[in-house]
């Protein structure tokens, strides 16, 4: 049995756990188990708990974590202009774990989040700037908070390595090149 967390934190209409089956397996004449399957496409962040379950009964579990990834960008070059999307799979559903902040050339744009999405953030740019290669970076965030000055909330949070109180979601960092 998988674990996650489904709702939203914006509708008003609040979030709760979910679950759904892997599938079934049976043991060896030993009694071992083993049991592959493919790793649903979810939220990351805090680890899902996998339940062994025979009759409705747990008899073990563990957990598996989902890192953020690039799963698309397209186009990756173009004149300026450009509308270029990307694609980000495993952001977390936690207040620490769903915000990432965009950079384009160190100049901050904005936040996008991925929890009311089930851990798939997909957003447009257009490219910018003269001919060349341009850094497009994600940095973790915290999602809301109370600090007015300096408001870390609506910031990207560059010491995020240090200091961020999440589940050590990374930086993502990738580019695209402008052409004449």
């Amino acid at each position: 049995v998988w674990h996650t967390m489904e709702g939203s934190r914006i509708s008003g209409k609040n979030f709760e756990e979910k679950t759904k089956s892997l599938g079934t397996a049976q043991t060896d004449v030993n009694g071992r188990l083993s049991y592959d399957f493919p790793v649903p496409d979810d939220l990351g962040g805090v680890p899902h708990r996998i339940e062994l379950k025979v009759a409705g009964v747990t008899y073990a579990e563990t957990y598996l974590s989902i890192t953020p990834s690039i799963a698309k960008i397209t186009p990756t070059s173009g004149p300026a202009g450009t509308e270029i999307t990307v694609q980000i799979k495993g952001v977390g559903w936690t207040e620490y774990d769903n915000a990432y902040y965009l950079d384009y050339d160190n100049a901050y744009l904005g936040y996008m989040c991925g929890f009311n999405s089930q851990g798939t953030v997909t957003f447009t740019i257009f490219a910018s700037g003269e001919p060349g290669y341009h850094i497009l970076d994600l940095y973790p965030g915290i999602y809301k908070g109370k600090q007015a000055n300096p408001d870390v909330y609506v910031a990207p949070q560059l010491t995020y390595g240090e200091d961020h109180p999440g589940s050590a979601i990374p930086a993502i960092r990738l580019g695209v090149t402008i052409t004449e």
